[in-house]
């Protein structure tokens, strides 16, 4: 059902009859493809966004209830626990690290929505 469009370029005389039916295919995913991937990109972009959004008011609001040395604490430890990599005792990653890499942290869903 997929139909690489390089694929055309292969085909013999014999297989000119599959060839109008591949070349129909060829257009049909051509108008999937620009119609529902940006559709999709966007929907996923404005879903990362939020996200970040959420998490970083999550991080405000943690800081407003318990402030300085207690609010990090509770960060570092909510960011560890949503990455695998930092859940084992011999991974005692810098904060920093764990604070910026964590899925948990505001950033890398900020930087998820510009990379897409």
């Amino acid at each position: 059902w997929l139909v690489d469009l390089d694929d055309l370029a292969s085909i013999d005389a014999e297989s000119a009859v599959d060839a109008g039916e591949m070349e129909l295919r060829a257009a049909e995913m051509k108008e999937i493809r620009s119609t529902v991937l940006p559709a999709a990109v966007s929907m996923l972009h404005d879903v990362l966004g939020k996200t970040a959004s959420w998490m970083e008011q999550m991080v405000h609001d943690i800081v407003d209830q318990f402030g300085g040395n207690t609010a990090e604490d509770i960060l570092v430890s909510l960011f560890h626990t949503f990455d695998e990599t930092y859940r084992s005792s011999a991974s005692q990653a810098p904060m920093m690290e764990v604070v910026t890499t964590s899925q948990a942290a505001p950033a890398y869903w900020y930087k998820k929505a510009v990379a897409l």
